[in-house]
């Protein structure tokens, strides 16, 4: 379960995540500062540059009894980002709560000093199993980041030979080619390579037109498909490897 914070009589859902310490649903965050659910989702569709997608704020996908669901999913910098957008006394005192909490962080582990040479052995033993836990803890987060950084690296939207060189550096494993074939197997390109204006419309995509000029001096025009960071970050999930918890297919 995720674990229950509360600001002010208003109980939060705050989701621990490793690249971001912590996400909270648009809902929640909209609770917490007092203002409707729409007031947050047209502030953050009136500062596209203040509110970044991976930054301040991520999609995530959900499995809900009504089928396979995407969500707005907020940062801590977003919600404090966030707070300097609204007005009012609320904003700013939720803007602050968001500043200092922490998921997940206890109190240091009390013992004491051990007096025998069987308590000693017996410290070192569960000390030495800790320490190979956190180890083990450390390998399975360390994807998970990696993808994260490679997603942070990607800057405005690229053609899908830059895409597939995005995604290689997050874990999954395509090339240009590939991913072209992937992008028609998931419906977002249709049999000629032409993005589907639905998906376009989502932004995931972009549609980009130029123009050059042949030998003869004639004028052509092409067609470019390119991917958004948006775009990229959805790809992640649905074609990284099963064992990151990413969604295939």
């Amino acid at each position: 379960m995720s674990p229950l914070v509360s600001f002010e009589g208003v109980d939060l859902e705050v989701i621990a995540d490793t690249a971001h310490e912590w996400l909270i649903p648009t809902a929640k965050v909209a609770a917490g500062f007092g203002v409707s659910v729409e007031t947050v989702r047209s502030v953050k569709s009136r500062h596209p540059t203040e509110l970044v997608i991976g930054k301040h704020w991520v999609v995530a996908d959900c499995n809900t009894l009504g089928g396979p669901q995407s969500f707005t999913m907020w940062t801590k910098r977003g919600v404090v980002r966030l707070g300097f957008l609204l007005t009012g006394d609320r904003a700013r005192r939720f803007r602050d709560f968001a500043e200092d909490l922490v998921v997940g962080i206890s109190a240091p582990p009390q013992f004491e000093i051990p007096t025998t040479l069987a308590g000693a052995l017996r410290l070192a033993a569960d000390e030495s199993e800790r320490a190979d836990r956190a180890e083990v803890l450390v390998a399975e987060m360390t994807p998970k980041a990696e993808i994260h950084d490679a997603l942070m690296s990607a800057d405005g939207d690229m053609s899908v030979r830059e895409a597939a060189q995005a995604l290689v550096r997050a874990g999954v494993d395509t090339g240009q080619g590939r991913l072209f074939a992937s992008l028609v197997a998931i419906n977002w390109l249709d049999k000629s390579r032409q993005p589907l204006q639905r998906h376009v419309d989502r932004a995931v995509l972009v549609r980009k037109v130029t123009t050059y000029v042949d030998s003869l001096g004639d004028m052509h025009a092409s067609t470019q498909v390119r991917v958004t960071p948006k775009g990229l970050a959805e790809l992640v999930r649905r074609l990284g490897p099963a064992s990151m918890g990413l969604v295939t297919g």
